[in-house]
């Protein structure tokens, strides 16, 4: 399946036909000369950690000539199969223009007309990737007509990390941009337009309580939100062709996503801080960085199945695969007055707020003595399915590149409740995606597996944890915008 952003790129028609494995004439670096530089542009910016122009990194350029005669040299103006030279980023960047230099001077030859350009990177001004490895830990290679970059994997928050208020793994993750052009030479064609392209998928994830009555006061605290089971490496391929009849070059990038390991993936934001969801909320940010608000992971375009909630009731620990998002909440029943007109005593899971005249009710986790423990919270999910959009008048299933999707959770609402238990919960693997000392201020409560004095049931697997499922909704947002690559950066 592809995943595609980059159209058809034209060249120069009328050319003849030539032998594509000419040795270029002339690789000019004299840096006297009028050099070779780049002006950038990138799509149309949104409120998250993406890249635009304004704090755009340093960039690697790999480039090769078209012959006067057609084809296309084989060998490299800029750049070889291993990686491009580095385009540095001016100090007087200014709204949305700029133009990047490379670190060697490298001249326009005098024998080639067109040349092909393609960039990369995953570097941003504040970035520790801005001079070093602009791909952090993945590779470039430059296999026959096929740019490839291999074992890109988004990077997460370092939870060994003691006394932070937050744990975002969007915060640490960089957006990678792609670009590729062909150029042809004027009078002044020393400086070349990129129109780079974010190559990733942006996710969002909120929370409402829809249509609340009046008369509910259920409230939810959540400390933690997350994407789990999506796939966490990629291989990006960029497909080149070259059309030796038509004169045209065209490039189709295409992810591969895998799992890095055997163990559990998982995207989002833990806050030490919870978030709190009322009846006074209308909605809030799952994946917040604390006071940078930065509401978006960047992860690797695919194809997706939601995880099957009844398979894994009925083979519990045997079926854990499909994608979900999860979040560590909990959720508690708000009264007027000090105490019910029954009994409520010392034992009993009320909290007696006297200097409101409320108390207030555990909800989730349900613990077997019915104690009121704030400290407690209980992991909750909600399956999701790849979504299907239109692009180029073709459905495509699953996150694309340089789309923004939104997933808006409607928990406690008029006609929803706090989610399902998720999957192998008792084997305790989510306590990965907490932070070291969690245990000094959060209890994480299970999934009731017996009947308690009341004779209330046994909880399975994928069962809602109240009366109903979360509901949601998905919204798709062009993120990006690609302009051809044949036209000046505007």
């Amino acid at each position: 399946m592809k995943f595609r952003f980059i159209p058809v790129m034209m060249l120069a028609a009328g050319l003849a036909t030539s032998c594509a494995n000419e040795e270029v004439v002339e690789v000019n670096t004299d840096p006297t000369g009028s050099a070779i530089s780049f002006s950038p542009r990138v799509g149309r910016a949104t409120k998250a950690t993406e890249t635009t122009i304004s704090n755009l990194g340093n960039f690697a350029v790999v480039a090769r000539g078209v012959h006067p005669h057609g084809d296309v040299y084989s060998n490299f103006l800029i750049g070889d199969e291993n990686g491009g030279k580095v385009a540095t980023r001016p100090d007087n960047v200014s709204g949305t223009t700029g133009v990047w230099t490379l670190e060697d001077n490298v001249l326009w030859p005098s024998s080639i007309d067109n040349m092909l350009f393609w960039a990369y990177t995953a570097s941003n001004t504040t970035s520790d990737q801005m001079k070093g490895n602009l791909l952090g830990g993945a590779k470039f290679s430059f296999i026959g007509n096929t740019p490839k970059i291999s074992g890109f994997v988004p990077k997460k928050a370092d939870l060994t990390k003691g006394g932070e208020s937050y744990y975002f793994d969007g915060v640490n993750q960089e957006d990678l941009m792609f670009a590729f052009t062909c150029q042809k030479r004027t009078q002044s064609a020393s400086n070349v337009p990129l129109n780079f392209q974010h190559a990733l998928t942006q996710i969002s994830i909120e929370a409402k309580s829809a249509e609340k009555s009046a008369s509910d006061h259920r409230i939810v605290k959540i400390k933690g939100a997350w994407i789990v089971n999506a796939k966490d490496k990629g291989d990006l391929a960029g497909d080149f062709k070259w059309d030796n009849l038509k004169k045209e070059a065209t490039s189709d990038p295409d992810w591969t996503a895998s799992f890095s390991s055997n163990d559990i993936t998982a995207y989002g934001s833990f806050y030490k801080d919870e978030q709190l969801l009322d009846d006074k909320t209308k909605t809030i940010d799952l994946l917040k960085a604390g006071s940078k608000q930065e509401p978006s992971l960047m992860l690797i375009p695919q194809d997706f199945e939601a995880w099957n909630a009844q398979a894994s009731a009925e083979n519990i620990g045997k079926n854990t695969n499909g994608v979900y998002i999860m979040l560590l909440c909990r959720v508690e029943l708000r009264h007027d007055g000090s105490t019910h007109s029954g009994d409520d005593g010392a034992n009993d899971d009320v909290f007696i707020d006297n200097d409101n005249n409320k108390h207030y009710h555990q909800q989730f986790p349900v613990n077997k003595d019915h104690k009121y423990n704030e400290k407690e919270y209980g992991f909750v999910c909600v399956p999701i399915t790849a979504p299907v959009t239109t692009v180029d008048d073709i459905e495509v299933k699953g996150w694309q590149m340089g789309t923004k999707y939104k997933y808006t959770l409607d928990i406690c609402g008029a006609a929803s409740g706090a989610g399902i238990y998720p999957p192998d919960f008792n084997q305790n693997i989510y306590n990965k995606l907490l932070p070291s000392g969690y245990a000094d201020y959060l209890t994480i409560g299970t999934r009731p597996t017996d009947t308690d004095a009341d004779n209330n049931p046994i909880k399975n697997v994928g069962d809602p944890v109240l009366d109903s499922e979360i509901k949601f909704t998905v919204s798709v947002n062009e993120w990006g915008e690609w302009i051809s690559g044949n036209e000046k950066a505007r």
